[in-house]
């Protein structure tokens, strides 16, 4: 009996921080089982904790309350596991070139009219994004719940700026990938860029109740946890699954915890979508000294997958200052923010391929640094292979053959996911 109740538990629940400190509280996911919210809320309550989120994608309440509360609730047949609460951190000029953005941009391919989500920090309403039109065109906040775009850290704007900033004040120097694209931003991270997982899974949540309202076709999260389970029961896995099953292409960070194996963060343990690296690519157009960036996160994952998927530039990333000019930044959350505007610009150009299909487009592009599948992944974004101009009908039966070689692999993910969610 004790074993199957402390099987519910999360692990870190289980050590001695806890252990020592019965009436410490803690964050805690109290995932359901027969839906039963109301006897869960009601222990909770006599428990003297509280309600802080309910989540619907997964069946779920975020609460807090005293850790030795725990061992009772999963005593109960309602609750099917307990999970760590964690609290999720954030993890271009010369980028965009390297990158290959550019030369999608010389051909007209600027994402117009593509929308991506941003959940993060929050995106300030900066000249490159307003300019001349507004293009944040949603907005949700989860934090403090203000009706109008804002950015208390900066992290979200400098991010959104990698996608989709148009250089309006800096006279087209600092554009993004996909400059004409635009944004719903969902405010889930506060001021000190720091967040909890139920939070995020609410912001996912979101995107997809409003997905056909803004047309929503990528997802940025430039963010992470560290991963404690498979990808087949993480919570927040279980939600970026139904984006990515909805149609969504999502990106997210493989974190900054490297360079020792095993680091890559949550949601980036989940094998479809797409995780990024680090590429320091020495704030130079020329690709021969382009390195793995020493704190980029390595695989394998925690099920033993090898990822990450992709490498992209992150340091030193000049992109969107709150209000108005622009500053450097460096992690695998620029890195991230370049591909999910790379996505952007591929969406424009071929509106009917699917996430499984953009991801495989990605990686056959991929330009190898010659490193182990669990550094580079498939190697560095290489958007010339797949924009290259003058190729005519030998670039469009390129595109079919990754059409037909990933509808097998998108029915198999999407049966996979559909299955553990």
């Amino acid at each position: 009996m004790y074993r199957r109740i402390y099987a519910k538990i999360s692990p870190v629940f289980q050590s001695r921080e806890y252990l020592d400190h019965p009436d410490a509280p803690c964050r805690a996911i109290i995932e359901l089982a027969g839906g039963r919210y109301d006897r869960v809320a009601g222990w909770v309550d006599a428990s003297q904790g509280r309600i802080c989120r309910r989540t619907q994608l997964i069946p779920a309440v975020a609460v807090e309350l005293p850790f030795a509360a725990l061992e009772r609730l999963a005593a109960s047949s309602y609750v099917r596991r307990i999970w760590h609460d964690a609290t999720v951190r954030t993890m271009l000029d010369v980028a965009v070139r390297t990158s290959g953005g550019a030369l999608a941009q010389e051909q007209g391919i600027t994402g117009k009219d593509m929308v991506a989500a941003v959940i993060d920090t929050g995106v300030a309403p900066h000249p490159d994004l307003t300019r001349p039109e507004n293009r944040i065109i949603g907005w949700h906040d989860l934090v403090n719940s203000r009706e109008e775009p804002y950015d208390d850290n900066g992290h979200g704007t400098h991010v959104a700026g990698i996608i989709a900033g148009n250089g309006t004040l800096s006279r087209g120097r600092f554009r993004g990938m996909a400059p004409e694209a635009k944004l719903v931003a969902v405010k889930a991270l506060d001021a000190n860029g720091m967040g909890r997982i139920s939070d995020i899974i609410a912001a996912i949540e979101w995107c997809l109740e409003h997905q056909a309202e803004y047309g929503i076709r990528a997802l940025n999260l430039s963010l992470g946890a560290p991963a404690e389970a498979s990808y087949r029961f993480d919570p927040l896995c279980r939600a970026v699954a139904a984006a990515w099953n909805r149609g969504i292409t999502v990106c997210a960070a493989a974190g900054n915890d490297g360079p020792e194996p095993g680091t890559i963060n949550t949601p980036g343990i989940h094998p479809p979508i797409i995780t990024v690296g680090n590429l320091d690519d020495q704030n130079s157009v020329a690709l021969e000294d382009d390195r793995l960036a020493v704190s980029s996160s390595r695989g394998p994952t925690i099920d033993g997958q090898a990822k990450p998927d992709l490498l992209a530039p992150e340091t030193g990333i000049i992109s969107l200052k709150n209000r108005r000019g622009y500053y450097g930044l460096t992690g695998t959350s620029m890195a991230t923010a370049l591909v999910t505007g790379a996505v952007l610009q591929i969406c424009e150009k071929w509106p009917t391929l699917q996430p499984d299909e953009i991801k495989k487009l990605l990686m056959d592009n991929a330009r190898s640094l010659n490193l182990e599948r669990n550094q580079q992944g498939a190697g560095a974004i290489g958007l010339a292979g797949i924009f290259q101009e003058n190729e005519g009908d030998g670039k469009e039966a390129a595109v079919e053959q990754v059409w037909a070689g990933a509808a097998s692999l998108a029915v198999l993910f999407m049966a996979l996911s559909a299955f553990f969610i």
